[in-house]
């Protein structure tokens, strides 16, 4: 039996590629290792995984493993000490012949998910699978090897295109009323990962003070009808987001969720917000209407739905009141969020193109 060997940096490729791996089982001997943030919520899910640290020797590892072919996401952006396994891992495997594929499960930072800051030069893997064709055109003119780059899709997004949305069981599965309107804030640890306020125009906690500021200006009988739950990052700090709500007196309930079921929300949601977080993306697929909050946004928007047309972000804060009240009193404006999102198109056979590339690479190992 040929054997795969899996490494993830950030939750959200583990994400993206947990649904290949299901696949692959039945046919493949299977390792998973993940750094230890990766690892903590993987196990959590009941996942059977190895916990990798900055000083693993990822030459004896491959060693003992022995694998036909290795599959990684990309370096997290956090540059945590941990942050090299990847490409320690890359280096390895280029020393041992054995073929590498890394994944790039998102629309930004090309660079950075290969490149150190000051490398201008680096051993990449044999081959990085991305999520489309804009990803694939972004990443030439980022002057990538257009012979490694191969548009593979997500599995995650193939499967979420398939599953069945039912979103009244859903909100009545995590405990809401389907009187109520459940308002979805998808939260991402933007200050640490891409900058400041004066960078971009906005954070997270900027965007979360407007957007409550926003709410609690709506008619208190509109109010009444909202919950809204936050989802927090595996990244985030809980408590910093805690103590923002806090400084406000609010008559309408807010929950905070570190949830690893995530989608569970989105799905269960009757309008999804948020900056850039990849999750919008997750919601546009499972048929959810979104509005991205981009406030004063300084740099290139990096969210590929607002990139083709698919979703259009608030960028003045005057326009967010009438853009959430508008949403929670009228469900056409939410259906005409819903037509605009059908211009999202994904990869619908991402597996069968993952299948046949590692079958491809492994038929000569």
């Amino acid at each position: 039996m040929k054997k795969i060997f899996f490494h993830f940096q950030q939750v959200g490729g583990a994400n993206a590629i947990l649904p290949l791996i299901d696949i692959l089982n039945t046919n493949y001997d299977i390792t998973i290792t993940a750094r230890s943030l990766v690892y903590h919520n993987l196990t959590k899910r009941g996942f059977n995984i190895i916990n990798l640290n900055e000083k693993v020797n990822t030459e004896i590892l491959l060693n003992h493993f022995s694998p036909d072919i290795v599959i990684t996401d990309s370096i997290d952006l956090s540059r945590t000490s941990d942050t090299i396994i990847c490409k320690k891992i890359w280096d390895s495997s280029k020393k041992k012949g054995i073929p590498c594929i890394a994944y790039v499960d998102c629309w930004w930072a090309y660079k950075e998910r290969f490149y150190f800051p000051d490398e201008t030069s680096a051993n990449l893997p044999d081959l990085i699978g991305v999520i489309d064709s804009v990803a694939q055109q972004e990443m030439l003119r980022c002057d990538f090897d257009k012979n490694i780059i191969k548009i593979l899709g997500s599995p995650l997004y193939e499967k979420l295109s398939k599953q069945k949305k039912d979103q009244s069981k859903e909100k009545q599965k995590l405990g809401f009323s389907n009187d109520n309107f459940l308002l979805i804030f998808v939260s991402q640890p933007f200050e640490k990962y891409f900058g400041s306020e004066s960078e971009w125009g906005f954070t997270e906690k900027t965007v979360l003070n407007d957007l409550i500021l926003t709410l609690t200006n709506i008619p208190e009988s509109i109010r009444h009808s909202l919950t809204m739950v936050l989802l927090l990052h595996p990244e985030d700090d809980g408590d910093q987001i805690a103590n923002i709500i806090k400084t406000y007196n609010l008559d309408f309930k807010i929950k905070l969720s570190k949830d690893n079921n995530t989608l569970n929300y989105i799905l269960a949601g009757d309008l999804i917000t948020g900056m850039f977080s990849i999750l919008l993306s997750e919601a546009v697929i499972l048929n959810r209407p979104v509005i991205p909050i981009q406030l004063n946004l300084k740099k290139q928007d990096m969210l590929i739905t607002n990139k083709i047309g698919a979703t259009t972000p608030v960028r003045k804060k005057d326009e967010l009141i009438s853009h959430f009240q508008e949403a929670i009193v009228n469900k056409n404006y939410c259906l005409n969020l819903l037509n605009q999102q059908k211009k999202f198109d994904i990869v619908l056979d991402a597996c069968s193109r993952w299948v046949h590339l590692i079958k491809q690479l492994t038929s000569n190992t």
